[in-house]
């Protein structure tokens, strides 16, 4: 009984101590720093830790599945495992064999690259991650030039799979 009395004291002293003034202030400084901050440069909250960087929700567009990021980074990205890109591709790709993760669409995207757009891949640098596509453009055109290419193509079911059916299964890291 006295074990007992002693670990509710602990969790009453333990709760008391989260509803603090000063973890109260802390909470309200923080809610004074959203309100201070202009939503341009506020954290983007997605699955991905890439794209939760700063940045101004003013300059992406999207090419869907991917978007673009107009911030001099030249990014173009896919969050693959959000919701709706996981519910649509991840079928598609496992249906033929692959994962599906951000190095499978890397394998996927050079090859259909290179028979749509061969020299477009000297101005790409990939940077997949599991959950995640990423790639780097050199300039702005080659960022839209890659983003009209693969939005097409990926919005164009048939299409994909006739690439995910050819693919050479030795250049995807799956």
């Amino acid at each position: 009984m006295q074990k007992l009395s002693i670990a509710l004291l602990f969790i009453s002293i333990s709760a008391l101590s989260c509803n603090s003034p000063i973890a109260s202030k802390s909470a309200q400084e923080e809610e004074q720093a959203k309100k201070e901050t202009p939503d341009s440069s506020r954290q983007l909250t997605t699955i991905s830790p890439r794209i939760s960087k700063r940045y101004d929700s003013t300059k992406i567009e999207s090419y869907y599945p991917f978007i673009i990021y107009k911030d001099g980074s030249h990014m173009i990205a896919a969050e693959i495992e959000h919701k709706d890109l996981f519910e649509k591709y991840s079928p598609i790709f496992e249906q033929y064999g692959y994962s599906g993760n951000g190095y499978s669409w890397e394998g996927h995207i050079k090859q259909i690259l290179l028979k749509e757009n061969p020299s477009l891949l000297a101005h790409l640098q990939f940077d997949p991650e599991a959950g995640g596509f990423y790639v780097f453009a050199d300039s702005e055109k080659s960022q839209r030039e890659f983003a009209t290419t693969m939005s097409k193509i990926f919005k164009d079911i048939p299409l994909l799979v006739g690439y995910l059916k050819a693919a050479d299964r030795s250049k995807i890291d799956d």
